[in-house]
């Protein structure tokens, strides 16, 4: 390139640097994303399943009134009266009133089958919670990397269209060609599609998490959280295992189950016997005399023994205990399946930081300055940038596994790791 071509070039660099600034809308003031912290205790508040789960431990709560009456059930009262054709005028009266009264501990077997029937729904409740943060926790992550995704498309987008004019700049002063323009052109619009396909993304995955905390005004900032992973709690898997099988949301809910329908067998052990009926009597015979008495009544369970509902009961108590079993190898596996891919994701963002992009854009800045100097192709150029927009595509995607994998461990656990 000759000198009078560079000179000739300067007022369209100018051109190439202010003209898209000036055309670029200002951004609208907008609050920043919230952090995992955040959004879980949001979730934990306010998520769809903590709500139904909270109303599930009020509808078991409401059972208590009744559990906890007193032995005494409704009394009732029989009267009869007769008549003969020996009298006249007179007819023989008498009234039995029932006193029912519980004497095999009904009243104590109902109030513990409440008792364990609303301390499962509260674990289950701390269980449904656990997951609402897992939910939340990961579709927070999504909308990060979404809204990272729209910021590396919008960076593009401003470099390419000062480069697309730097390039017509050039082809007006003969040091370009129409390939090379066109090959620009080409540039911009792959990333104004890349920030729709970005600003698609972002709206889904704001409105999975406006779901997620309750919050359906939730509006997605205009700026793109800093992408990292921080460190685990846990030194390895191992770790993380233990502390599961100490205080688990989901096994405790599990194992309140079982000790739920447990005491639900005792209560239908209790109430095979039948109410004891205190009867008091009273009347007057034909003749007019008064008489009065006591007595009892009793059911003797020998065939009704509620049989059905106690092996109902009992079998219940055995699938809620082979449920814990299972949610037990199922959570293993989950704790070290998210703990490995959290960890590796973790380890491949650092080598990517250290290693990949550093490397990625030294190839675009020496291809830059070579172009420029007329020393190099554009279309070498744009090859560059194109390498480096994968490589922070492939960084996104390391992030976007991770992120997942965060949002499954704080799902197991119930808060952020």
């Amino acid at each position: 390139m000759t000198r009078t071509s560079i000179t000739a070039l300067v007022p369209w660099t100018l051109v190439a640097l202010v003209v898209p600034a000036l055309a670029m809308p200002a951004l609208a003031d907008a609050a920043p994303l919230p952090t995992a912290t955040e959004v879980a205790r949001k979730a934990r508040e306010k998520g769809p399943l903590t709500l139904l789960a909270a109303a599930e431990v009020k509808l078991a709560g409401s059972q208590k009134a009744a559990a906890g009456l007193p032995p005494l059930t409704n009394p009732y009262l029989e009267v009869f009266v007769d008549r003969s054709k020996d009298t006249s005028g007179v007819a023989a009266v008498q009234a039995n009133l029932w006193l029912p009264i519980e004497l095999a501990g009904q009243r104590d077997k109902r109030v513990a089958e409440v008792d364990g029937l609303v301390a499962w729904k509260k674990t289950a409740r701390a269980a449904a919670a656990a997951a609402a943060v897992g939910e939340a926790v990961t579709a927070w992550g999504e909308l990060a990397i979404a809204l990272a995704r729209r910021k590396e498309a919008l960076a593009g987008e401003k470099v390419a269209r000062e480069e697309s004019t730097y390039v017509k700049g050039r082809l007006e002063a003969k040091d370009a060609t129409a390939v090379d323009a066109a090959v620009a052109e080409g540039e911009v619009a792959r990333w104004v599609q890349s920030k729709v396909e970005a600003d698609i993304t972002v709206s889904t995955a704001k409105a999975r998490l406006s779901i997620a905390i309750g919050e359906p005004t939730l509006e997605a900032p205009d700026d793109a959280p800093v992408i990292e992973l921080p460190a685990l709690p846990w030194k390895d898997d191992a770790a993380l295992v233990a502390k599961l099988d100490a205080s688990s949301p989901v096994l405790l809910a599990a194992e309140q189950e079982a000790t739920f329908f447990l005491a639900s067998k005792d209560r239908w052990e209790s109430e095979k016997y039948t109410p004891v009926n205190f009867i008091l009597s009273a009347g007057r015979t034909d003749l007019g005399a008064f008489k009065y008495g006591v007595g009892l009544s009793w059911s003797f369970p020998v065939l009704r023994k509620n049989q059905a509902e106690i092996a109902r009961a009992d079998a219940e108590a055995d699938r809620a205990k082979a449920a814990k079993i299972i949610a037990t190898t199922a959570l293993h596996a989950r704790a070290k399946g998210a703990f490995a891919a959290y960890t590796a994701a973790r380890t491949a963002l650092v080598t990517v930081d250290t290693l990949a992009l550093p490397a990625a854009q030294a190839v675009v800045d020496a291809s830059v300055a070579a172009w420029k100097a007329g020393k190099l192709e554009a279309t070498r150029v744009f090859l560059a940038r194109r390498d480096l927009a994968t490589a922070r595509a492939r960084r996104l995607d390391v992030a976007a596994i991770g992120y997942r994998a965060y949002g499954e461990l704080a799902g197991l656990i119930g808060e952020v790791p």
